[in-house]
């Protein structure tokens, strides 16, 4: 399908990623879908991600984006300043 519909990005449903850490099949699905959607020249967006840890595994993964509360709250502009001391 990724061919026919000539797709540039697949955002993977939060489902996986919020289940990620402790979940072994998501783990597999989620590398399944990267390896994928890397030999068709895909970009991968993991949603709903909300801490550091899932974030990185994501990264070992191969994901190429990410959208969720551990970066930032939806907001019309994205706050660039991530020292913890503000």
């Amino acid at each position: 399908m990724l061919k026919e519909y000539s797709v540039g990005y697949l955002k993977i449903d939060g489902s996986f990623s919020q289940n990620l850490l402790n979940n072994n099949e998501s783990q597999a699905i989620m590398k399944n879908i990267i390896e994928v959607t890397r030999r068709n020249d895909v970009k991968t967006i993991a949603k709903s991600v909300e801490n550091a840890n899932t974030l990185a595994l994501l990264w070992n993964l191969g994901i190429d984006a990410v959208q969720g509360y551990f970066l930032q709250k939806p907001a019309d502009t994205m706050q660039f300043d991530f020292d913890l001391n503000n």
